[in-house]
């Protein structure tokens, strides 16, 4: 069977590659820069039959890239003046024994502009320097950037070059390393038209105009004919002479290599080339109204239509043949068994990308059923219609889902007037109203919706002490509105925010250094070890949107400050964790990061334990004795951890004395980062 390769670095090269994919002629299309497989998909050159190679290639990587991928045939459809390219090509194909087809650019001549007077031809870049070098005036350069350093090494005065490049880094470092800098770059895409290069060597006052004798897909006449109305010469260095077939002849030679592989093959192709997939999103379930018209024609063509239980009785009326696999593994072990299934569905409640069983398919090896390709087609989702029935806008609504998973709902209604979420049954719903009210939430307004779009559909509203036994089953949905006295989000609480009594508190200013050292990411799980009053668990679970805060403090009395604090920030990301680390740590999730605000004496195995369940944790020490500080001084040294960081703080705070006022110092503490 033949394969394909195409070098593309003309236009030429892409549209021949559309042309044999509307063939249903499979090539290999290798561009070499990334911007070259910008322009390929901007121009629309995208179909199941072309695969984009992306990276120069010398010769010898051309020979490895031909035989590693079985190549038979090569079309060099490479620039004209890419002279070193091609001949790599050459030698390539004649090594490996491959057929090469040459394509050349169409180079028709305009007679009219040949014999013009305003049109000096010369046979190298080196012939237009010396005759440039014998003139004065700027120069506008048209020749693209691979040249610019030997151009601007051998011209009299590189302040009179003006560059046209393409809008790449690449293209305009090469400008700045030939000391072409600013204003005297452009960097755009062409061809141009006539007026546009008119209004370039215009602002670059050019005299002279520097280019090659591309042919028409590269702008050339355009550019002869602006010279001429702007008065300025034209040097251009004239195209090598080539042996080669036009466009039309090259994609007449390459359908006649692979007619004989088409032929024997047309059947097979037919059975395997278009299996489809479709991931259809069938809305929320309550009957064909709630599909959209793609979605029902899909399910009424295909031959197999999988989905969980609920969703197959959904989808009932369509005639379809039905299989209760949900889960990517299992559909795909199906379609692999099942080589005569060439349509098939599977349907997924609400939408596609809401909270979808879809998106397993893109992470499984869908690539293991041949030529199998996903569709993907969206459906109505639950907070669209709910808004609806509201009456509400739902672009300012953040959404999230607490059905089957974990979710910090009041951590993200801290940062959110309103949320949308879906719910697993009523306890979450009972769940959720204690947890508004327990949080500082109880003026908020609450609307849930079961069975929405079903014939016994239901919706409610009120506010969360309404929902305290609330016991309705079905598929349960709710809104949250913040009221008008629910808790901001704050950063840098103050010490007097917190509920102390007896237990021990980092204070404010050591708190904010300590926090800014940890480098908390959104996710992360943090420990908090000896957490006293809480103070830093609260201020951290305030930025963990997504993640959570293990707070583990040995002492009731404290354990208890920790909650009510966590209630008063409105942060239930937070779990209290009773007991002395490290034995009280075992269980929990895996650390991205740790506080240690104190031990009792277990410092040493603390740590160890820490590094043991993540080498890459991030820990933060706070150490007011010298004892602790001289423990912490041990262990980096035995553990040889050369990239700890130590900065040691002592806060002093005006005290008022009668009519004076006096500083007064707080114990300095030691803040390790390891």
């Amino acid at each position: 069977m033949n394969k394909l390769l195409i070098f593309a670095g003309t236009s030429e090269g892409r549209g021949l590659a559309c042309e044999l994919a509307k063939k249903k002629i499979h090539s290999i299309v290798s561009v070499a820069t990334e911007y070259g497989e910008d322009i390929m998909l901007a121009e629309g050159v995208k179909s199941d039959y072309i695969t984009i190679r992306r990276g120069r290639m010398d010769k010898a990587e051309m020979i490895s890239f031909i035989k590693s991928q079985d190549i038979t045939l090569i079309v060099d459809a490479t620039h004209p003046f890419a002279v070193q390219a091609s001949e790599n090509i050459r030698e390539a194909c004649a090594e490996c024994g491959v057929r090469l087809i040459r394509c050349l650019r169409d180079m028709t001549q305009n007679k009219d502009g040949e014999n013009d007077g305003g049109v000096v031809y010369v046979d190298s870049l080196d012939e237009a320097i010396r005759y440039l070098n014998n003139s004065s005036g700027n120069i506008f350069v048209t020749t693209g950037s691979k040249e610019l350093a030997a151009l601007a090494d051998r011209i009299n005065d590189t302040d009179r070059l003006y560059v046209r490049v393409l809008p790449n880094t690449e293209a305009i470092g090469a400008c700045e390393r030939a000391g072409i800098k600013g204003s005297k770059i452009y960097a755009v895409q062409g061809p141009f038209d006539t007026e546009t290069n008119c209004l370039m060597l215009r602002l670059s006052g050019a005299k002279f105009l520097l280019t090659k004798k591309t042919g028409k897909a590269g702008g050339y006449y355009e550019k002869l004919e602006a010279a001429k109305k702007s008065g300025v010469l034209c040097v251009v260095i004239k195209h090598p002479a080539e042996q080669g077939l036009s466009v039309e002849e090259t994609l007449e030679n390459v359908c006649r290599c692979f007619n004989q592989d088409i032929n024997e093959e047309s059947k097979k192709m037919e059975q395997c080339s278009g299996r489809r997939l479709a991931l259809v999103g069938i809305g929320m379930g309550g009957g064909r109204s709630q599909l959209t018209l793609e979605a029902a024609e899909c399910l009424e063509n295909v031959q197999v239509i999988f989905g969980a239980d609920r969703v197959l009785k959904a989808v009932d009326w369509c005639g379809a043949k039905k299989v209760p696999f949900y889960t990517a593994d299992k559909i795909i072990e199906y379609l692999s068994n099942h080589v005569e299934i060439t349509d098939a569905a599977v349907a997924f409640s609400g939408d596609t990308g809401f909270y979808s069983g879809a998106k397993s398919f893109f992470d499984a090896k869908i690539a293991d059923v041949k030529n199998l390709h996903i569709e993907v087609i969206p459906g109505i989702t639950t907070v669209q219609a709910f808004a609806a029935r509201l009456g509400i806008a739902w672009q300012d609504l953040m959404l999230c889902s607490i059905h089957g998973r974990e979710s910090n709902l009041i951590s993200r209604l801290r940062f959110n007037d309103k949320l949308f979420c879906l719910a697993s049954d009523a306890d979450d719903i009972r769940a959720i109203s204690r947890k508004l009210i327990d949080y500082g939430f109880k003026d908020s307004v609450m609307h849930i919706a079961v069975n929405i779009s079903y014939d016994d559909e239901q919706l409610y509203t009120g506010a969360p002490s309404d929902f305290l036994n609330f016991d309705k089953k079905g598929l349960i949905s709710f809104i949250i509105e913040r009221g008008s006295e629910t808790p901001d989000c704050t950063y840098s609480l103050p010490d007097d925010f917190f509920e102390r009594e007896k237990a021990p508190m980092t204070k404010q200013e050591v708190r904010a250094v300590s926090i800014s050292k940890l480098r908390l990411t959104p996710g992360a799980v943090l420990y908090d070890i000896g957490a006293g009053t809480g103070s830093i668990a609260v201020e951290c679970a305030g930025y963990l949107t997504k993640g959570a805060v293990y707070a583990i403090e040995k002492k009731e009395e404290a354990a208890e400050l920790i909650l009510r604090n966590a209630r008063k920030a409105a942060c239930d990301n937070i779990s209290i964790v009773r007991g002395t680390a490290p034995q009280a740590l075992e269980g929990l999730p895996m650390p991205t990061h740790a506080f240690i605000g104190g031990s009792s004496g277990n410092l040493r195995e603390i740590l160890d334990w820490l590094y043991a369940k993540n080498p890459q944790i991030r820990i933060v020490i706070n150490a007011v004795t010298l004892e602790t500080q001289n423990e912490i001084f041990r262990y980096i040294k035995e553990k040889s951890l050369s990239s700890a960081e130590i900065v040691t703080m002592q806060i002093s705070r005006v005290e008022n004395i009668s009519s004076y006022h006096m500083m007064k110092g707080e114990n300095p503490v030691m803040i390790v980062t390891l």
